[in-house]
């Protein structure tokens, strides 16, 4: 399967702060035998192609372009999507610099396959139990690349 961390919702100078998200989920993932590719990709690709969004959704215009590939265009679609805030913080959620942040991840929370929380909150009361996921990071023996080396996973 190939998963693809589609970054184009975050603005370029903080791309490189996700790298400590998406770098433990990536290599877990390849362990597993999957293709992950990480990026701004203007095209994005169909099933059997996962995309995974990391949530700051604080420009509609993102979420526009997102919702559109999803239910406009044609073929089907995998949609996943990381969430590393509590989607009831005020502080982050509602702060005056990013006002359409929890607005927008509401919007596009009905349109994906999976939704995978890394903080305990109530992303159960928008998304339904089999589309939702603890993304539990620790270690696991499937991960490791040999008896002393230790690769963090989901």
């Amino acid at each position: 399967m190939h998963f693809h961390f589609q970054l184009a919702t975050h603005y370029f100078d903080c791309v490189c702060q996700i790298e400590d998200v998406v770098s433990p989920i990536a290599w877990g993932l390849r362990a597993l035998g999957h293709r992950v590719t990480v990026g701004v990709l203007p095209d994005l690709p169909s099933w059997p192609s996962v995309v995974v969004l990391l949530e700051y959704f604080n420009r509609d215009e993102a979420v526009d372009e997102t919702l559109n590939w999803r239910l406009n265009s044609g073929g089907r679609k995998c949609l996943g999507l990381i969430c590393t805030e509590d989607i009831d913080d005020k502080l982050v959620m509602e702060h005056p610099e990013h006002p359409g942040r929890r607005r927008n991840l509401l919007r596009i929370l009905p349109h994906c396959d999976f939704v995978w929380p890394m903080v305990p909150c109530d992303y159960g009361a928008h998304v339904a139990a089999d589309r939702l996921a603890f993304l539990d990071y620790g270690d696991r023996k499937s991960t490791r690349l040999n008896s002393s080396h230790r690769c963090i996973s989901y």
